[in-house]
């Protein structure tokens, strides 16, 4: 006879990348789960004081949720993200971009891959030369 149904534990925790350290843990929720079936759980994480993703300073963290069955775990799922938040508004009469509550200067070209000795089919180091002298052009 075939499980029909199996009872799983699921638990998120939040892993700073820079430090590896634990920063937030869900609890543990317990589901029971058909086969070949798919359940909606929400957890929740909290962590105090997070590092904010910025242009200057693009920190990271992971999250990875665990799924336990008798003991074993028999899956989990990774996930890399960062805090960050942002919005477009009106400012003295102009649309600002904000992240992070600061207002971020976006500057934009119209870039079309070309190199004279190999055309589109640019090398990394040739691309990276045209992405550090556009750089140097405010872009």
């Amino acid at each position: 006879m075939a499980i029909r149904t199996a009872n799983v534990l699921v638990e998120a925790q939040l892993i700073d990348r820079a430090t590896r350290q634990v920063v937030g843990r869900s609890g543990t929720a317990q589901l029971s789960i058909a086969r070949a079936r798919e359940v909606v759980q929400q957890l929740t994480l909290s962590i105090s004081n997070p590092t904010f993703w910025s242009i200057s300073n693009p920190y990271l963290y992971d999250v990875v949720i665990r799924i336990e069955h008798n003991g074993s775990t028999i899956d989990t799922y990774q996930r890399t993200f960062g805090f960050k938040s942002f919005r477009v508004s009106t400012v003295d009469g102009l649309r600002k971009f904000s992240l992070n509550d600061s207002i971020i200067r976006l500057s934009a070209v119209d870039y079309v891959e070309d190199h004279p000795e190999n055309g589109s089919s640019m090398t990394y180091d040739q691309f990276r030369q045209d992405v550090s002298i556009l750089k140097t052009l405010g872009v």
